[in-house]
């Protein structure tokens, strides 16, 4: 079991035991040490009975997915598109399919098959890119269209926003579910761990396909940031709730 699902666990047939010997109990003692060290948890200060424990901004970072969404889509956009080519023979698949995968997890889009776009600087993805495993032949091109074609026009070819609505979609539906958490009612431990789980899921596949660009580039239909804030008012509320009550814990 992970970290993360012990400390949704706590056993409160031991309510009176310390920290260390829970944690050390439940096999979770070393992993919390090894977080502190590479400095994805912090302790805060206190005395010897104080156990409290937060995110680092490494950390957060990490629980976010890897990106902050704030942080994209507030960022400054120059005005200038990069575009990535490359050239890779159509067999075998394997190679092709791990490039796309690397160029989308960097939030790129794709006009044509081998040609990828960015608002962003792909500099340090283009060393990335090269090497054995990657194509050998790499063109990385910066400038402004001169064609009269349009940022949202630019936008809606390289990038499937009415995919990304979706998978935004499938996340409010999860958080409106939620709610039920939220009323005041004993909570069934083995219903929010299924939750949890599953709205975690939905984050992950939301970041897998939203570039988060800045905002000026975003389409007007776009939901991304509105829900975005109303998961974070869930997750703030859901957790005054449980420092109150204690995480539903199965025994």
């Amino acid at each position: 079991m992970s970290l993360a699902g012990d400390l949704f666990r706590p056993s409160f047939r031991h309510a009176d035991e310390s920290f260390e010997g829970w944690a050390s109990r439940r096999g979770s003692l070393r992993q919390i040490q090894r977080l502190r060290t590479e400095a994805y948890l912090e302790r805060l200060p206190g005395g010897k009975a104080d156990r409290v424990y937060r995110l680092t901004p490494k950390g957060r970072m990490a629980a976010l997915g890897g990106w902050d969404p704030e942080e994209r889509w507030g960022r400054a956009w120059d005005g200038r598109w990069r575009l990535l080519m490359f050239d890779l023979p159509q067999k075998p698949a394997a190679p092709r399919a791990r490039l796309r995968k690397v160029l989308r997890e960097h939030g790129l889009g794709c006009l044509q098959g081998s040609v990828w776009l960015s608002p962003d600087p792909v500099d340090a993805i283009g060393k990335q890119l090269r090497g054995d495993r990657h194509p050998a032949s790499l063109l990385l091109f910066e400038g402004r269209t001169v064609g009269g074609e349009k940022p949202a026009e630019m936008v809606g070819e390289a990038w499937d926003f009415e995919g990304i609505d979706l998978k935004w979609g499938e996340l409010a539906n999860l958080l409106e579910q939620g709610k039920s958490f939220l009323s005041g009612e004993p909570v069934n431990a083995d219903a929010w761990h299924q939750w949890a789980a599953a709205e975690q899921g939905s984050w992950k596949t939301v970041l897998e396909s939203d570039p988060l660009l800045p905002d000026e580039l975003l389409p007007r239909s776009y939901r991304g940031r509105k829900i975005w804030k109303q998961r974070l008012e869930f997750w703030s509320k859901l957790a005054a709730r449980f420092r109150e009550t204690g995480f539903p814990a199965p025994d």
